[in-house]
């Protein structure tokens, strides 16, 4: 069983979909540090289980390496 594989298990079809949607765009776009990957969302919407699932399924095609920055938001 894959990283997303067991990550996803229990996923709604539309939850899964963008999962692997998002992977998808990542894999097409060169990201870096003034560049990066942002996974925006509102409130209790599952962003936490949605970036965990897309780490796994990074790693499922053949990422080595995944770097979670958490901050906070400037209001």
């Amino acid at each position: 069983m894959t990283f997303f594989d067991h990550l996803a298990a229990d996923f709604a079809p539309p939850f899964r979909l963008c999962a692997e949607d998002t992977v998808q765009r990542l894999l097409q776009q060169d990201t870096s540090s003034n560049r990066p990957g942002i996974l925006l969302g509102k409130v209790q919407s599952g962003k936490t289980r949605l970036f965990l699932s897309v780490i796994g399924l990074a790693f499922d095609k053949g990422y080595d390496v995944a770097v979670i920055q958490i901050g906070r938001a400037h209001v």
